[in-house]
């Protein structure tokens, strides 16, 4: 038997007190059910800067603090501030890779499993067994993202 719990339902009253909201069904990575988001009003961003967010997925991989150290000694001589934004940027620029394409990186981790699912020598094994890691830490990382 099949139960639909990943849905939301509304009426027509419902949709007129919130005719901006979005509803999104997300990927789950080890329950058979999917989680759904619902985001009520999207306002326009009205700030454009930049504004530095640190993400939680990034402390899964051990280049995040080797960058964090660089960009602390490389500015020794500045200020406690100069050298956060130091960091920041560097981080952000880095990050963009890890947390920036999580639906093709998982693609690719699948096709790669695919390939090597069924074989029975070594190298393929031990293929499938580091794509299989992988696809694990990717559904991690986003999953703290």
């Amino acid at each position: 038997m099949e139960v639909r719990l990943d849905r939301a339902m509304t009426n027509l009253e419902w949709l007129k007190m919130f005719p901006m909201a979005k509803l999104y069904n997300l990927e789950g990575s080890s329950s058979d059910h999917s989680p759904i988001l619902l985001i009520l009003h999207i306002s326009p961003s009205l700030n454009t800067q930049f504004q530095f967010k640190f993400e939680n997925a990034w402390m899964t991989e051990p280049m995040c603090k080797v960058i964090v150290r660089d960009g602390w000694t490389s500015a020794e001589d500045s200020n406690i501030l100069q050298k956060i934004k130091m960091c920041s940027q560097n981080l952000a620029i880095w990050g963009k890779e890890i947390t920036g394409n999580f639906s093709g990186k998982i693609k690719a981790c699948k096709a790669e499993m695919k390939q090597f699912r069924g074989r029975r020598d070594d190298m393929s094994m031990k293929r499938y067994r580091e794509a299989k890691m992988e696809l694990t830490k990717i559904l991690h990382q986003r999953e703290i993202f």
